[in-house]
């Protein structure tokens, strides 16, 4: 079965090549950028506010996506979810690091970015280890805020794409019998 593209000029599909090299640009920039060392520290108060502007910013763009499979559920932008998972992931990453280095103690064995990358997956698979968390408050409200945004908008937008898959399954099967 053949996803079938969107056409919309204005909000064209990525394509897995380009989704892929953004997904890589991503994580680069997450593993090179100067965040939060010791000459530069970000103030907590202005990585909490970057942090919502974020997740507020995510937030928008899954649920342009969700509304866009919602009008046409033939169209479904794997790719582009896929950016969009992977943006969420550094986001949030980066929000831990960043929080650590400004405030030392607010995530426990959050040492790296590795670390970060680290607790931010194992808080979208809810697998919880529990060797890295979040120990202080602000820590702790980050961390809700992702749980709330994972359960939400992730959670949405793979109930969707599910459906969508799903309805355009049963569609083709009805068609086949049909004929």
């Amino acid at each position: 079965m053949r996803l079938r593209r969107s056409r919309s000029s204005e909000d064209p599909p990525l394509g897995w090549p380009r989704a892929l090299a953004i997904t890589v640009l991503l994580v680069t920039l997450f593993f090179v950028a100067p965040l939060g060392q010791s000459d530069d520290p970000m103030p907590l108060a202005l990585a909490g506010l970057l942090s919502v502007l974020t997740v507020i910013g995510l937030a928008a763009l899954v649920v342009r996506r969700i509304r866009r499979l919602l009008e046409d559920p033939t169209t479904v932008d794997l790719p582009t979810l896929a950016v969009l998972l992977a943006a969420t992931i550094i986001a949030f990453s980066t929000t831990y690091f960043v929080l650590q280095r400004s405030s030392p103690g607010e995530v426990e064995g959050l040492e790296t970015r590795l670390d970060a990358l680290y607790m931010t997956l194992v808080t979208v698979t809810t697998v919880g280890y529990g060797d890295v968390h979040p120990a202080g408050q602000a820590a702790r409200g980050i961390a809700c805020l992702q749980l709330v945004f994972n359960a939400f908008f992730l959670g949405a937008l793979l109930r969707t794409v599910s459906f969508t898959l799903g309805s355009r399954r049963s569609a083709a099967r009805d068609s086949g019998t049909q004929s």
